[in-house]
This record gives structure tokens, C-alpha cells and sequence, in this order.
């Protein structure tokens, strides 16, 4: 494992140090570039920036409380300096790495974020900060992007090394150009981006690069993640629009067999029944997965359902042959500090169903017991659609069953 430098972040409660190395880059002398595109080979081959493959983590036990923000940059080999950081205006995000969803090998960045209530726009954020990287050649940007479903914003932000400024005051500052997407579905896919779709200070052109970040724009609270992953530099003919490519169609589930859902996960499960719960990758719409060991849940034999959860999902859109079906939502109360009634209060709507307010706890008769609600519904546009409203802390989930009438279970 080549050596790097550290960052402290939070993981399971405990301080993670996060040792990263990069792609090798060359150095390259400070120079002046004009607001022209030097020329871009249509046959160069890409260059790579991050893939997230050389890193690795090591975790301090004992420790129980966050880093302080901004969190530290440390010197890298040549004198340079990278580094993922917390953006100093933005709110809080929880960057790891993920074997979840990723393009290849074995990590993506998992961006886990919270939006506040009355926050008109939130955002998170992480700079990558590498004086010696060279994009001159290329004119666009290339990466691997899995969204959750939530509808919100995706910036790519790109600092070249030599836009400088200053803001009103006098104090210095820097140009950024950013480059907007909005995310829609939960579909893996690849995004390339012109450097002649991003706004800023002129025109970017193909240079040395300081930093990049990613943020997530909102106008509404509530929890997500992202994941990203291979990005890279590439030339593409001048004048070609954002392109999004999907990775995979969503999938079309059966409409004459039950469908499971294993929630929070990104693996599917067989259970004792030899029942196979499909991963909700390509269903659910925001919020962030949990996942509780191997705590013992009382009140049903398929234990390993409950011990992974979704926790602050928007809802779910599972797409289903127009007919009439049950659907169980199965939920269990994990978390130390709603064990009393009223400490987690969602609404639930099922299918144009209003189930009124749900209290795990309560219902369910304490901490680590499993809770199913089971409704009747008829779907009639090809899809099923599962809300969740928080009242009082934030919507969690284990699973869910559709089982279509007059079929075996």
C-alpha cells in the first residue's frame, strides 16, 4: 500500500483515518493560460483522477465524538497537497468508502448528507486538492454516479490552479466554475460533463487542476447518499451537450409471485424460508442505509431482515402490472435513543393508503422488536408508490413484501 496522509472522519462511532494516495501526476510550472481552448485529440485516451481504490482505513477504538471541521490537510509526497474536505458553509456529510454500489474494482465515495429543516439550499461537500494534475488536452469530465432517488441537485464544482480573485471585502478567494445536473431515479449511471457546460469566470478550458467538489443543492430537509466513483478527464467533440448514460434499466418486478424487498441493503437475502428479498437498489427514494450487526430481534424468525434498515427514506416507487396486491412493510425500533414512545413518529401512505402516523416503538412494544403493517391495495398506473412524511425524528424501514391477491405466498 503506497504511504499518503490522513483525514479523521466519523464510522460506527469510532475515528476513522482515511490514508489516501492518487494517481500519479506530473508536475507542471505556473504559466498563464488564455480563455481559449488549447485543442483537445478526439482518439487521446482518458486520464484518470479518482477511482477511490488506494485507500484504506484505520480506526482508533474508544473514541466517540466527531472530528473537528474543517477536517486537517496533511503533506503529500512532492510537496503537494489532496485531500477530501468538509466545506466550511455546508452541512453536515459523511464521506466513506462503500463496497455497496460502485462502477468496478472494490470502492466508491458514499456522500451521506443531511438537510436541515429551513435551509433553503443545503449543501455538502468534498475538495480534492492536487496542484500537480493536468487536464490541458482534454475539454470534458467524466464520472460514475449512483443518485437515491430524492430529486435534488448534483453540482460539479472545478477550480483551475490559476483563477484567483477576491471577494468584496479584499480577502482572497477563488473562481470556481460548477456544471449542474439534476438527479432523477436511483439508476447507476455515467455522466460526461463539457468543460463548455460550466459556469464561472470565462470560460474553462483544459489546464492544471487545484480542486474539484460535489455538492447537493435542496430546497427541502431530509437524508440521502450518493455514490461516486472512477472520474476522469476525456475529450469529446466541441459542442456536445451533458450526456447521461444509464448503467442499467430499472427492473419490471412480476405481477403473479410475491416480491421482497430487502431494505437498506444493497445484497439480497435468503431467508429461512429459502425466500429471496431482492436488494432495494433501484427502489427506493432517499435516505441512508443502517446496518445493526447481529442484534437479536424478538417477534420474527427472519432476524437478518431487521438488521439492515433504510433510515429517512422519502418513499418507494416499485413498478408492478396494474392489479390488486397486500403489501406488508416490516419495521423494527433499533436505535438506543427512540426507546420510548414518541421519540420516532412517521406518516405512512401506501398506494394512495394513509396509514395515519406510525410509532415503532410503540406499536411494536420496545426496542429491537419486529413490527409488520400489512395493507390492501390496487395498482392501477404500473406503479406502487410508498410516502413517508417525519414527525418526529427521521422515517426507518427493514422491509417490504407485495403479494399479489389469489397468488400463493
Amino acid at each position: 500500500m503506497p504511504a499518503g496522509s490522513e483525514m479523521l472522519l466519523v464510522a460506527s462511532g469510532l475515528v476513522a483515518v482515511l490514508v489516501i494516495s492518487s494517481f500519479a501526476a506530473s508536475e507542471q510550472p505556473a504559466s498563464d493560460h488564455a480563455d481559449a481552448n488549447p485543442g483537445s485529440a478526439p482518439d487521446k485516451p482518458p486520464l484518470p483522477y479518482e477511482n477511490f481504490e488506494r485507500y484504506y482505513i484505520h480506526t482508533y477504538p474508544g473514541h466517540n465524538g466527531p472530528p473537528t471541521l474543517p477536517l486537517s490537510i496533511h503533506p503529500r509526497r512532492g510537496g503537494g497537497i489532496e485531500n477530501w474536505l468538509i466545506c466550511p458553509w455546508g452541512e453536515w456529510v459523511d464521506p466513506t468508502l462503500s463496497t455497496e454500489y460502485k462502477c468496478d474494482g472494490h470502492y466508491s465515495l458514499k456522500m451521506s448528507y443531511t438537510s436541515p429543516a429551513g435551509k433553503s439550499e443545503t449543501n455538502i461537500s468534498r475538495v480534492y486538492e492536487n496542484p500537480n494534475l493536468d487536464w490541458t488536452g482534454y475539454n470534458a469530465v467524466r464520472f460514475w454516479l449512483k443518485p437515491d432517488g430524492t430529486g435534488r441537485t448534483f453540482e460539479f464544482f472545478i477550480l483551475p490552479q490559476y483563477r484567483t480573485a477576491k471577494f468584496p471585502n479584499g480577502t482572497p478567494g477563488k473562481q470556481f466554475f460548477a456544471c449542474e445536473l439534476a438527479l432523477d431515479g436511483t439508476q447507476p449511471r455515467v455522466v460526461t460533463m463539457p468543460f463548455s457546460c460550466f459556469k464561472g469566470p470565462g470560460r474553462l478550458i483544459g489546464q492544471p487542476i487545484n480542486e474539484i467538489a460535489f455538492w447537493i443543492l435542496s430546497a427541502r430537509p431530509g437524508i440521502g447518499a450518493i455514490y461516486i466513483d472512477r472520474i476522469e478527464a476525456v475529450c469529446v467533440p466541441e459542442g456536445s451537450p451533458i450526456e447521461v448514460a444509464l448503467v442499467s434499466p430499472p427492473p419490471t418486478l412480476p405481477g403473479d409471485r410475491p416480491t421482497r424487498i430487502h431494505v437498506g441493503s444493497a445484497q439480497p437475502l435468503v431467508d429461512k424460508a429459502a425466500q429471496t428479498w431482492l436488494a432495494d437498489s433501484d427502489f427506493y427514494c432517499g435516505g441512508d442505509t443502517v446496518a445493526h450487526g447481529e442484534a437479536a430481534i424478538s417477534g420474527d424468525d427472519n432476524e437478518a431482515l431487521y438488521r439492515t434498515q433504510r433510515l429517512g427514506p422519502d418513499g418507494y416507487r416499485l413498478p408492478l402490472p396494474n392489479g390488486s396486491y397486500r403489501v406488508r412493510l416490516h419495521f423494527a425500533e433499533m436505535d438506543i435513543r427512540c426507546n420510548a414512545t414518541g421519540k420516532r413518529v412517521f406518516g405512512l401512505n401506501v398506494g394512495g393508503t394513509d396509514l395515519g402516523r406510525i410509532d415503532v416503538f410503540a406499536e411494536g412494544g420496545g426496542l429491537a422488536k419486529a413490527l409488520v403493517k400489512e395493507v390492501a391495495v390496487t395498482v392501477g398506473n404500473g406503479l406502487l408508490e410508498i410516502d413517508f412524511g417525519p414527525v418526529v425524528n427521521y422515517p426507518t424501514l427493514a422491509g417490504i413484501e407485495v403479494i399479489p391477491v389469489g397468488k400463493a405466498e
